[in-house]
């Protein structure tokens, strides 16, 4: 069986295809999607490429929209016409893993969302936290109109595991979230914390029907207040609901290839994941899907250690100042782990860790890659390819040159 997995350029975010024999025929996993249509249309010039005509499993790990938003895009703009990847078929989709829609959640009224791009920086971190879960309802319904049996929907959890034994040729093991709580759930958790500390402020002798109104001003002052800890609480919840998975070829001559995707896992389900029975087992992995771009909260040193990658991947793009320094060196400490970035974030205003290019192998925008392992279980026979996506002819384009980052040390 010939196993190939993956990791593509979508700008900041995340996506990863993974392709192999299935009774005759191609067989095609696609995890996250990356953020923004331009995101959409490489992945859908990676699965042209790949005659991939229908997602035998599609896996949108967690709410953020740099995971999901892409899938969106996908789905809405990217698919059943002729011509596109899936040739007109309306019905692409055979399995779905994401995250739990609330089937009783309601945009809130446009008013109180519609937020032009000029309002307070606090005003528009609710209306992010609020966008995420529509993304997500909206990734929902794209869902249900593509898939070919509803009844293969689920969103997986080690309390409500999905069927694991849907192909023949890999393996999948569901390693988080211990427990799906709703979309809706998450964005409650964020806008709740808002209101406690804007009580506090009021004078103790305000007339008592003044503390139970909210004001345009009033909510200034709460989120001016508690933006952070809003936008903080959101993100964490979020990342910590993220589906992580392993993948192993069930027939493996080369011996030892797994790989385990990671959505942005945080902390809280690393420590979680590490308390398992049998944790050092399930989490070992070859290869490493870096969780949450690289970022100093994505994983810990004991949890990297279980997992001891040979080859890290890092999916990450020109925002946030990814990757991290901490998380750079801890990768580069690993006794075997090289290190392999998407792209370099360069960005002045807010640069990663790599800005410079002598810490980093990609020198211009177009030195930006994609990385591929491609895997003979059969022979044993082993390869790893960077490449660029032509999204307008749906080709790929395989470049040369030095794949691995280089052995340093990133400054913070």
């Amino acid at each position: 069986m010939l196993l190939n997995v993956a990791f593509l350029d979508v700008f900041h975010g995340d996506c990863a295809v993974v392709t192999f024999s299935q009774g005759g025929r191609k067989a095609c996993i696609v995890v996250d999607g990356g953020e923004k249509r331009d995101a959409a249309k490489r992945l859908a010039a990676y699965l042209k490429h790949e005659k991939v005509e229908v997602i035998d499993l599609l896996v949108a790990t967690h709410i953020d929209s740099d995971h999901v938003n892409g899938l969106v895009h996908l789905l809405k703009s990217e698919s059943a016409k002729p011509g596109s990847w899936n040739k007109g078929k309306e019905r692409c989709i055979r399995y779905y893993w994401g995250p739990k829609p609330d089937p009783d959640w309601a945009p809130p009224p446009r008013k109180s969302t519609s937020i032009s791009p000029s309002a307070a920086p606090e005003l528009q971190v609710m209306d992010f936290i609020i966008q995420s879960v529509a993304q997500n309802q909206e990734l929902s319904e794209l869902v249900q109109k593509h898939i070919i049996d509803a009844d293969n929907v689920r969103y997986p959890s080690l309390q409500e595991m999905p069927p694991l034994d849907i192909f023949n040729g890999v393996r999948l093991e569901v390693m988080a979230p211990d427990v799906q709580i709703l979309d809706s759930a998450i964005q409650a958790m964020a806008l709740s914390v808002s209101n406690l500390p804007y009580k506090r402020t009021l004078p103790r002798k305000a007339p008592a029907r003044g503390r139970g109104r909210l004001t345009l001003e009033g909510l200034r002052r709460i989120l001016a207040m508690n933006a952070e800890q809003m936008a903080e609480i959101a993100k964490r919840n979020a990342n910590n609901q993220s589906i992580v998975f392993k993948l192993t070829p069930a027939e493996n001559a080369s011996g030892g290839w797994s790989f385990l995707f990671t959505g942005d896992a945080e902390e809280e389900s690393w420590e979680m994941m590490r308390h398992m029975p049998r944790a050092k087992k399930k989490l070992s992995a070859r290869v490493l899907k870096v969780p949450h771009h690289g970022s100093v909260n994505g994983i810990d040193e004991a949890a990297f250690k279980i997992i001891n990658p040979e080859y890290s991947i890092i999916s990450v793009g020109q925002k946030h100042g990814l990757p991290d320094a901490p998380t750079l060196n801890l990768i580069k400490r690993g006794r075997k782990s090289k290190l392999f970035c998407t792209e370099r974030n360069n960005k002045e205003d807010h640069p990663g860790a790599c800005i410079k290019k002598r810490d980093c192998l990609r020198r211009t925008p177009s030195d930006f890659r994609s990385i591929r392992f491609v895997i003979d279980t059969d022979s044993g026979e082993e390869n790893i390819d960077m490449f660029l996506i032509n999204t307008r002819l749906g080709k790929i384009e395989v470049t040369g040159g030095e794949i691995w980052c280089p052995e340093k040390k990133w400054k913070a």
